[in-house]
Parts: C-alpha cells; structure tokens; sequence
C-alpha cells in the first residue's frame, strides 16, 4: 500500500466535517479550557477531488483552536482516499482500549 500525505498549514475555516463517520462537536469545554498548543499535534484530513479538505481526526480540536483564535494549523494531508478509507482511519484513531471515542 502507497501512502500519500503532505504536510500543509491550512486555514482551519475552511476545514469540513464528514457526519456520515466523525461524531459532532457538542462539548470541547475540556479541551479549551486546559488548552496548550504544544499539544495539539497534527490534524489530518483528506484532500477530496473536488479540492475540499475534511477533517479525518481531530474535530474537538479544530473547534478549540478556532474557539482559542486560531487561524491556521498545520495538517497531514492525505489524497485520493475514499469517503470509505477516511472512516476506517477515523475509526482506528480514535478507538481507545476501551472503545470510546477520543477526538
């Protein structure tokens, strides 16, 4: 398997949100208040064809940026994934031991 990924600063605005596999942010209460940029990491998304970016993991986080007043982030881009393949890397991200949902 051929994996590819850029690394990009992209503008967190313009970043979409796939419901059909991502759970919605409805508290990031957490992470904004014990907010520390140095440990946000990256976000990654998929470039789709038609030129969007979706987040792939890290929702909760992008709203805290946002809410914290950030602009721009840098991400790990991946390309030519199916909406399929964002899921399944969804999934396997943010699965803890005890199958609860992280980011």
């Amino acid at each position: 398997m051929t994996v590819q990924n850029d690394m990009k600063v992209l503008n967190l605005s313009l970043l979409k949100v796939d419901e059909t596999y991502t759970v919605p942010v409805h508290d990031n209460k957490d992470i904004v208040e014990n907010f520390d940029p140095r440990a946000v990491g990256f976000i990654t998304v998929s470039e789709r064809k038609d030129g969007n970016f979706y987040i792939v993991d890290g929702v909760r986080r992008v709203s805290a940026l946002l809410e914290k007043g950030y602009e721009h982030w840098e991400c790990i881009v991946h390309n030519d994934l199916t909406i399929e393949d964002e899921a399944r890397i969804y999934t396997l991200k943010n699965k803890s031991i005890h199958n609860e949902t992280v980011d």
